[in-house]
């Protein structure tokens, strides 16, 4: 067989070398394929001439195999067994799994979702490895680019991008500060007399949401200090008369300890959302992966 034969090979004739191989006859592998024995025949022909190799010779009522279809019978088992492995995938199973899984979050949504998502992936998949990465980017380039597998974040793609974006949570804002240092702004000229304290990530949208709604009626705050995070946010709260506009989730997490107080003006539900990368859309592992996501935000 010259080098470019092999591509004229096709699962269906590999099958029927097998049957005619294993049955001894034309017509007994016929019947098994529930084919004309002519097709069969047909078939083997060209495979002769593919092959340039008599692959079976007549002996007595039957067919015996050359050194050529012999020896091939062990390569042609493994190919057809990898043909049916790309047609029916094996099932994923968690338990057996050990790959690593990338997800970019910041640390509100880290908070929210990673630490009972962990703790859920040990006991399914207990050599599945997690690695957390927290976006400064303005666009979703790493899950364009296959480095990572799921992003959680309040950003919508933009359309036609081939992400899939899915609401996974909703959350109100509202505004924190430390009792022991100031007491609660009761109406909007208190606040806006206010020190402002904002978590501003290169890639944050939550980080003009209070000011977008304020200079709607002709307002504005003063902002004192703008952090990288929400933990170091919460550490510079701490102990000042600083006020932050912040989803109240963190009252249960990073910002835990400060005083909440509903915001003075009217701001709608912040969604945050689980994006991943459309060609994942049927990837059984990468399913998994989203519904566990699911089941801790839903919990």
């Amino acid at each position: 067989m010259n080098n470019s034969d092999w591509l004229a090979l096709d699962g269906r004739s590999l099958k029927q070398l097998q049957l005619v191989y294993r049955m001894g006859s034309v017509s007994d592998a016929a019947r098994e394929l529930g084919v004309n024995q002519s097709t069969v025949s047909h078939n083997l022909n060209r495979m002769r001439r593919i092959l340039g190799d008599p692959l079976f010779i007549k002996s007595g009522r039957g067919l015996v195999a050359s050194a050529t279809m012999e020896a091939m019978c062990g390569p042609i088992d493994d190919a057809l067994r990898s043909l049916a492995l790309v047609a029916n995938p094996m099932p994923f199973d968690p338990a057996t799994c050990r790959r690593q899984f990338t997800i970019v979050a910041n640390d509100f949504e880290h908070d929210i979702i990673v630490p009972t998502l962990f703790k859920s992936m040990q006991q399914q998949a207990p050599e599945v490895r997690l690695r957390t990465l927290i976006s400064r980017l303005g666009d979703f380039d790493p899950l364009l680019s296959s480095e990572v597998d799921i992003e959680l974040t309040p950003r919508v793609p933009t359309e036609g991008s081939g992400l899939i974006a899915q609401p996974l949570l909703q959350d109100e804002m509202t505004l924190f500060y430390d009792a022991n240092e100031r007491s609660a702004p009761d109406t909007l000229e208190d606040c806006l007399n206010a020190r402002h304290a904002v978590v501003q990530f290169d890639s944050n949208p939550l980080s003009g949401r209070f000011d977008q709604a304020l200079q709607r009626i002709g307002k504005s705050r003063q902002i004192a200090y703008r952090a990288p995070s929400f933990s170091t946010l919460g550490s510079v709260l701490r102990g000042s008369s600083l006020i932050a506009c912040c989803p109240s989730r963190l009252a249960h997490g990073t910002l835990n300890g400060l005083q909440c107080s509903p915001l003075p003006i009217a701001l709608e539900p912040v969604d945050f959302l689980m994006v991943w990368h459309v060609k994942y859309r049927e990837s059984l592992e990468h399913r998994w992966l989203r519904q566990l996501i699911r089941s801790v935000a839903s919990a």
